[in-house]
């Protein structure tokens, strides 16, 4: 036997404006939390999906223990590309943790311009978000 009695869903308090603003704020600081913490844990993700930078296997492992190893020692060739990678993770470094101080080291001026110079005329060529990040 069913009960002819309608069931009312209890109304809901019509959200103000300010409201809205604040839930939608917090939805997006919630996102831009998730998503860095997603990245800070996968940089050469980063690298990619963000700063749209092709690395190979290598590249990849480095960044991950540059990010996340206190010292770093990596002795290589020439041409392998040792500049390029330590300029890539001062920039990933930089967006990834915002406020971080970073510091480049090198026995003469020319040699410490070179990774600014890597970041201004290479890495800003090949990603247009980071030149966006820069400015």
């Amino acid at each position: 036997m069913s009960d002819n009695k309608t069931t009312t869903k209890p109304k809901r308090e019509k959200k103000t404006n300010k409201e809205v603003m604040e839930e939608a704020r917090n939805n997006l600081m919630n996102m831009i939390a998730w998503r860095a913490a997603y990245y800070r844990a996968n940089p050469a993700r980063f690298v990619k999906d963000y700063l749209g930078i092709e690395l190979r296997l290598f590249q990849k492992i480095l960044i991950f223990v540059m990010m996340h190893c206190v010292h770093v020692i990596y002795f290589a060739a020439r041409g392998q590309g040792k500049t390029f990678l330590t300029a890539l993770s001062a920039c990933c470094r930089a967006i990834l943790y915002p406020g971080s101080k970073i510091i480049v080291a090198a026995p003469t001026l020319k040699q410490g311009n070179e990774v600014l110079l890597k970041i201004q005329n290479e890495l800003c060529e090949k990603s247009l978000n980071l030149k966006y990040e820069i400015k």
